[in-house]
């Protein structure tokens, strides 16, 4: 897939997806909000005065959102700061009750979550280059 941040991008995604996966055409009018043309519409409208933080963790769907809007806010002036909590939590030398390793916010133990979210609440700037 490719353009995706433009409408011919988007509808060669759906094309795709309803051609090799027989079962996404019964979802694809449901949640709406979450249409990628709407988050796409989002993301270019928050403003250049306003701060983003992004969440995620390391897995491929995170990863794989965290790019794309970083290839949406491209030509942003003011530093986006990503929180990603698999690198946080592991950095931080936290251990899970169960020893699972966080790919995913949601497996971190709540008590170290919270950690997080008040340490790095504003984010790490990125590197601009």
């Amino acid at each position: 897939m490719s353009h995706l941040d433009t409408t011919t991008g988007q509808q060669n995604r759906l094309f795709w997806l309803m051609e090799y996966d027989g079962d996404f055409r019964y979802g694809q009018h449901s949640n709406q909000e979450h249409q990628l043309a709407n988050m796409v519409k989002a993301v270019k409208n928050i403003p250049e005065n306003k701060t983003i933080v992004i969440w995620c963790a390391d897995n491929a769907h995170d990863q794989t959102g965290l790019r794309f809007v970083l290839y949406l806010l491209r030509e942003r002036k003011k530093p986006v700061n990503v929180v990603n909590v698999t690198e946080l939590f592991n950095a931080t030398g936290l251990q899970n009750k169960e020893g699972v390793i966080p790919y995913a916010s949601g497996l971190i133990d709540r008590e170290h979550f919270q950690a997080i979210v008040r340490k790095y609440s504003e984010g790490v700037p990125l590197d601009p280059s």
